[in-house]
């Protein structure tokens, strides 16, 4: 149940007391393919949807493509000032509704790991990376969770 006078609405997961909308995530998607830089401010708002949404998938997706686009410094807002990777550490090992959805969380984690390892200038990223305990954890168990669900 919600709150008084607020409508539920149902996804696949149960009920938010908010739709998601689909102005949320055209505008993410405009974002990605207009290939824009996301503002830090941008960063906040963005990862919370996708943690506080788990139903979110096409939301999930869309941000995964962003975080792919996003280049050298355009990711520091995003895991220095919002915290992601301490934040979806403790949404991976959370249960119940407060839950991230696993798969969505899994693509995050490699289209980071992937940049820190591959960007000419990603330095900044495989250092702050190299030295955050919560990524190192998470980056295990992404990847024990992936050799896992491929039949390993």
């Amino acid at each position: 149940g919600g709150g008084e006078g607020q409508e539920e609405f149902k996804h696949t997961d149960g009920y938010s007391r908010v739709a998601f909308g689909c102005d949320r995530l055209w505008l993410l998607k405009v974002a990605s393919l207009c290939s824009l830089p996301v503002p830090d401010e941008a960063w906040g708002a963005l990862s919370r949807w996708f943690l506080d949404r788990p139903e979110a998938d096409m939301f999930h997706a869309a941000f995964y493509d962003l975080v792919r686009q996003n280049v050298g410094e355009g990711l520091k807002g995003l895991l220095k000032v919002h915290k992601f990777c301490t934040r979806l550490h403790d949404a991976w090992s959370a249960e119940g509704p407060r839950a991230c959805n696993r798969g969505s969380a899994m693509r995050v984690c490699e289209a980071i790991r992937l940049k820190a390892e591959g960007e000419r200038n990603g330095e900044w990223m495989r250092q702050f990376l190299g030295s955050h305990d919560g990524w190192k954890k998470l980056s295990r168990e992404v990847r024990e969770a992936t050799f896992r669900a491929r039949g390993g």
